[in-house]
């Protein structure tokens, strides 16, 4: 049996789990350092302005993972040896596998641009981000917010968001045998 290592949590990395689950009974270990389960990143916004909660963001219902036989582990990759085929994890712990998929996500593009470092501006992109704007928003009145939901705002589909938005975003997936 081979054992199949993911790296992330997100959409990507959890619909390659699913898939290899229906076709295969290999050993599959996803890692994540960000959350302890999968969920919809689209969400985030709505979370942060209450209109959900973060445990009703979750596509499937915790025992999912066992009852598929798919390990979660929460931690940070450190580095990847292709070599020996081992990821070290900030722990020190290392794990063995025969085949890695990188599914680590997207961020924010970062262009240069003067005051894109303040305190403040920031994507919305995982946990820590929704966590990081909980916490730097606190007591405003007025913020600048911009990306997707212009659009959603402008064509009526989502009344809620009356913020102007743009970001560029960059993601990746790898798969490495």
């Amino acid at each position: 049996m081979k054992h199949i290592v993911i790296i992330g949590n997100g959409i990507s990395g959890v619909t390659a789990a699913r898939h290899i689950r229906k076709h295969s009974s290999n050993k599959i270990t996803i890692i994540s350092s960000e959350t302890d389960h999968f969920f919809s990143r689209t969400a985030l916004l709505y979370i942060y302005m209450g209109h959900m909660k973060y445990e009703n963001t979750k596509p499937y219902e915790d025992n999912f993972w066992k009852k598929n036989r798919i390990d979660l582990l929460r931690d940070h990759v450190q580095s990847v040896n292709t070599k020996s085929k081992t990821v070290t994890l900030l722990t020190g712990n290392s794990i063995e596998y025969d085949i890695l998929i990188i599914a680590s996500g997207s961020k924010s593009n970062k262009f240069g641009w003067p005051g894109q470092e303040l305190r403040g501006v920031q994507g919305l992109y995982s946990f820590q981000d929704l966590e990081r704007m909980e916490q730097t928003t606190r007591g405003i009145n007025h913020a600048v917010i911009v990306g997707r939901w212009v659009d959603r705002y402008r064509n009526g589909r989502d009344a809620s968001v009356k913020k102007n938005c743009r970001h560029d975003v960059s993601a990746g997936i790898g798969i490495l045998e």
